[in-house]
């Protein structure tokens, strides 16, 4: 004589078993998975990450060293040279 054991049905009325017997999920996860759901949300950290990319591809694209970098010449006044200050004087002039 064999006797069948079933298992209570612990979900609340209105829900499934299954709603009971999923794994629990970790704060983390749960964080995780919400914040992939928000399409803003992951326009906005697609864009840090492509600004971060760029901040540090920036040395290999455009090696010139900053410290070289004369800013004075923007404050200068415009002048027949150029109009934003002083520009290298072309050989026809």
């Amino acid at each position: 004589m064999t006797s069948h054991v079933s298992t209570p049905n612990l979900a609340p009325p209105g829900l499934d078993a299954s709603f009971v017997a999923r794994k629990p999920r970790s704060l983390a996860s749960d964080a995780w998975r919400q914040f992939r759901r928000h399409r803003l949300a992951m326009f906005g950290a697609s864009v840090l990450v492509l600004m971060l990319v760029f901040t540090l591809a920036g040395p290999l694209i455009y090696p010139a060293d900053p410290r070289k970098i004369d800013f004075g010449i923007s404050m200068m006044a415009p002048s027949r040279c150029g109009p934003c200050g002083r520009w290298p004087k072309p050989s026809r002039w």
